[in-house]
C-alpha cells in the first residue's frame, strides 16, 4: 500500500489546477487508470481498470472536458513536482536541464522556427542536420569601409565536406551512454548559419559503426564530445514516446464531434472561419479535451518513472510476476511498475479508504456486479 500512498502524496501536489474538488478526484481517477490499465482501448480501459458502474464512463468524458480544468496551470505544477522531485537524477550541462532548457532534437528541429524563441528564452539546441546543410565563413573585414551594407556572410561552406580532410579530425573514445570500447573521430568548426543569422558549433562525427553525422549546437561553450554525449541522450527520449504510445497510451484515445462537417480523406481543412461561433467553439472544447487527456497521460507515466527512480526495490517487492532479467542497479520500466500497482490497488482500496479520498471515492463506485469491481472490492 506504501507505493499508492506514496503515489497519492504526489497527485495531491497538482490540486491547485482543479476549479472543483469533485473535478480533481476525477483527474486522480484517470490517471489511476492510465497508471494500471492492461489494455489501450480509451476511457472504456479506465472503467475496466477501476471497476466502475458503467454509469461513469461518461463522468470520465464528461471530466476531459471539464472547464474546471486549468491544463496550462496543471502543467506549471507538474513541471514544478519534477524539478523538486528528481532534481538529484536530472541531467544538466553549464547549469541548464537537458529539456527542455537545452533542447535535444533531430534534424526535423534545425529550423529558425524553433531555434530563434529558444536563443530569446536563453535556452539552446543540439541536433543534427541533413546532409545538404551549409554554412558560411565570416565575412572577411574589408581594409577600406565602401558604400552600402557590410557583409555578413563570408565563403560558403558545404557541411558534406567537412569529411574529406581526415587530418582535422581528432580519435577520441565514444562519450555516448552505453558504449565501451569504441573510438569515433570528431571535427569541430563554429560558423555563421543564414536560419538563425549568428554562430554556432558544428561537429562532424565519423562513427565506426554509425556512420558519419553532423550535430549542431547553439550553445559554443559545449566541448564537441559534450555535444556528440548530449545527442546520444536523444535516444532515451524516443524510448519515452515508445512508452507513452505502446505502455500508458497516452495518444491512443479519439474525442469524436459528431456535429463535424465530414470531409474528404486528402482533405484536412476544415476551414472554420466560415463556421458559425458554435461550431467553432464545439471544436475547441475538443481540442481542450485533447490537451487534457495528453497532459493526464503524460503525468502518469512520469509518476512510473518517478516511483521506478526512487523506490525501485518497493516495485519489485510488489511485482508479484516473473521476468527473465533482472539487472542489478537499473531502475524497472513503466510496464513493471504499472503492474506492481496494479497488484496492490486492492489493498489501497481497502485500507485507505480513511485516509485517502481517492481510495473512499473509487470504492463508492465500484461495479460488484463484474469480475473487476469484485476483484478490488475483495
Amino acid at each position: 500500500m506504501s507505493l499508492w500512498i506514496t503515489w497519492w502524496n504526489l497527485v495531491l501536489s497538482l490540486r491547485p489546477a482543479f476549479g472543483r474538488y469533485r473535478t480533481f478526484l476525477w483527474f486522480s481517477s484517470a490517471l489511476a487508470a492510465f497508471c494500471v490499465r492492461e489494455d489501450l482501448r480509451g476511457v472504456t480501459s479506465f472503467v475496466r481498470a477501476l471497476g466502475l458502474h458503467q454509469a461513469f464512463y461518461d463522468r470520465l468524458l464528461d471530466f476531459f472536458h471539464s472547464p474546471a480544468v486549468d491544463v496550462t496551470q496543471l502543467t506549471a505544477l507538474w513541471t514544478g513536482l519534477v524539478l523538486r522531485v528528481l532534481k538529484p537524477f536530472l541531467l544538466t550541462v553549464n547549469g541548464r536541464i537537458v529539456l527542455p532548457c537545452v533542447w535535444v532534437g533531430d534534424s526535423y528541429y534545425a529550423t529558425a522556427k524553433i531555434i530563434l524563441p529558444l536563443l530569446q528564452g536563453g535556452n539552446h539546441l543540439v541536433t543534427a542536420l541533413k546532409s545538404n546543410a551549409v554554412a558560411y565563413e565570416p565575412a572577411p573585414s574589408p581594409g577600406k569601409r565602401k558604400r552600402g551594407r557590410p557583409r555578413c556572410y563570408g565563403t560558403k561552406i558545404r557541411l558534406k565536406t567537412l569529411f574529406e580532410d581526415a587530418s582535422a579530425f581528432t580519435e577520441a573514445p565514444s562519450p555516448v551512454y552505453g558504449e565501451k570500447g569504441v573510438a569515433l573521430a570528431y571535427r569541430s568548426v563554429d560558423l555563421l548559419w543564414r536560419p538563425v543569422g549568428c554562430l554556432v558549433r558544428f561537429v562532424a562525427v565519423i562513427h565506426p559503426h554509425r556512420g558519419c553525422r553532423v550535430f549542431l549546437s547553439t550553445d559554443l561553450s559545449l566541448t564537441p564530445l559534450e555535444i556528440i554525449a548530449l545527442y546520444g541522450v536523444r535516444f532515451k527520449i524516443e524510448v519515452s514516446f515508445k512508452q507513452a504510445v505502446h505502455t500508458v497510451g497516452t495518444y491512443s484515445y479519439h474525442f469524436w464531434m459528431m456535429p463535424m462537417t465530414p470531409i474528404s480523406r486528402r482533405s484536412g481543412n476544415q476551414h472554420l472561419h466560415c463556421k458559425s461561433d458554435r461550431y467553432r467553439e464545439q471544436v475547441r472544447r475538443k481540442i481542450r479535451a485533447y490537451h487534457c487527456h495528453l497532459q493526464t497521460g503524460v503525468i502518469a507515466q512520469g509518476l512510473l518513472q518517478i516511483l521506478s527512480v526512487l523506490h525501485p526495490q518497493l516495485v519489485w517487492s510488489y511485482f508479484g510476476s516473473w521476468i527473465r532479467t533482472i539487472r542489478p542497479g537499473i531502475p524497472p520500466s513503466e510496464q513493471i511498475v504499472s503492474m506492481a500497482l496494479r497488484h496492490r490497488l486492492p489493498e489501497f482500496l481497502a485500507g485507505a479508504s480513511n485516509t485517502s479520498a481517492l481510495a473512499k471515492f473509487l470504492s463508492e463506485r465500484l461495479d460488484l456486479n463484474r469480475a473487476e469491481g469484485m476483484r478490488l472490492a475483495a
